[in-house]
């Protein structure tokens, strides 16, 4: 049996979750009267056991909601739910409880899960190296995205000299950003790799420089390599942002654990090379919750503190274009999972679906990603154009109820 999930879908009313219903094989007309009068609260659950399975039919009836199966028995593993819980809030939170109090076996991680769903237990501070810490809490955070790259996707992030790296910093810094994020390797859709000592060269004296200047900078090294990362935060970075989330160096895991580092896991089908050769997904949202519920076990077991991890969706990384507009307005999904979620939507081509053809011309295209990202639920933000996100999100926040930092 797999890792047991359970995924909220918060989007799924009327008539589209009749069309989940009958997508489930079975119908309507199997819910109670509320729940088709009103809007329910829909939780899938995926690798449940046959034990849990008969535990939630005997627990699950009450008033205000019903559990239902498939017409057909899903496989563990699968990337199609085992069980679909519909009703209401305060009977998901009901039946919670009364699967704690039953003792039996497997009951526990259902209650748990339902119980983070329903009270949204993230963990708002992020431990970084050095002993510090980033306050998640008191509003949006934004990375700024410096590359010491010739060959970064949008030429207005490109930085060729340690003096100009230095002063962009600074300039990103006096706009609002939270953490600069730097790195010597583009990692845009059909980029080549770069070799770990090249790698090395272009961001590690950036990284001494700021950090010798700016001690109160937080920098982040944006890379998959773990010599890259260890050299980086030897030279004064307190954050790994790693597109390969572990996947891409066996060593990187460890290296995050030993270096006791925050650490950003994103997810990406493949590498960048060939990552937007395959985009099909049966359920987009779901693979990228598995994936993170999968490494977020492993990473446990090698020893990173939970509290050192965000977790990013990766934009533009191995997605159907129009799946990254679907991820960005759905991030509240990922809350069960217990960690912050950032997003990078900046200047991505993604947004050519909204006519915005070049990276120079979506700025606009950003902001609006950004304050539906900040409506739905992101921690952080990375970006290009620090400054007009951050007055952008001062009233996105406002709309969304929550700080703008």
């Amino acid at each position: 049996m797999g890792t047991l999930l359970a995924k909220p879908l918060v989007s799924v009313t009327g008539g589209s979750l009749e069309k989940l219903l009958l997508a489930f094989g079975t119908g309507a007309d199997s819910l109670p009267a509320m729940v088709k009068r009103n809007r329910p609260a829909v939780v899938t659950l995926y690798d449940i056991s046959a034990g849990q399975r008969s535990l939630l039919a005997r627990t699950a009836p009450a008033e205000g909601g019903n559990v239902l199966f498939p017409a057909v028995e899903v496989a563990p593993g699968a990337n199609l739910p085992q069980a679909i819980l519909v009703g209401s809030r305060a009977w998901i939170g009901s039946l919670a409880a009364r699967l704690a109090e039953s003792g039996e076996e497997g009951a526990g991680e259902l209650s748990a899960a339902l119980d983070c769903i329903i009270n949204r237990h993230t963990q708002l501070e992020w431990k970084l190296a050095g002993g510090c810490s980033l306050d998640l809490a008191s509003g949006v955070r934004i990375m700024g995205v410096l590359n010491l790259t010739a060959d970064s996707f949008y030429g207005g992030s490109r930085v060729p000299t340690v003096k100009e790296a230095v002063r962009r910093a600074e300039e990103m810094l006096d706009q609002g950003a939270d953490i600069i994020d730097m790195g010597g390797e583009s990692t845009r859709p059909g980029a080549m790799p770069v070799g770990e000592e090249e790698e090395a060269e272009r961001v590690v004296p950036v990284v001494r420089e700021l950090a010798l200047s700016h001690p109160e900078m937080i920098i982040s090294v944006d890379t998959y390599k773990a010599s890259v990362a260890r050299a980086a935060v030897a030279a004064g970075a307190r954050i790994i942002n790693d597109i390969g989330a572990g996947l891409l160096d066996e060593r990187m895991f460890e290296t995050v654990s030993t270096l006791g580092a925050g650490y950003v896991m994103m997810h990406m089908r493949g590498v960048p090379r060939s990552m937007q050769q395959d985009t099909e997904y049966d359920d987009l949202l779901a693979e990228i919750y598995r994936f993170f519920a999968g490494r977020l076990e492993q990473a446990r077991k090698m020893g990173i503190d939970p509290a050192r991890i965000v977790i990013d969706p990766g934009i533009g990384f191995g997605k159907p274009a129009a799946g990254n507009f679907e991820i960005i307005s759905r991030l509240s999904e990922f809350a069960p999972l217990g960690r912050p979620v950032m997003v990078g939507p900046s200047r991505k081509s993604f947004l050519s679906l909204a006519g915005l053809a070049s990276p120079e011309d979506r700025l606009e295209g950003t902001l609006a990603a950004c304050t539906v990202a900040v409506q739905a639920g992101a921690h952080v933000l990375r970006v290009h154009d620090v400054g007009p996100v951050k007055k952008n999100i001062a009233a996105a926040a406002r709309f969304a109820g929550i700080p703008a930092s």
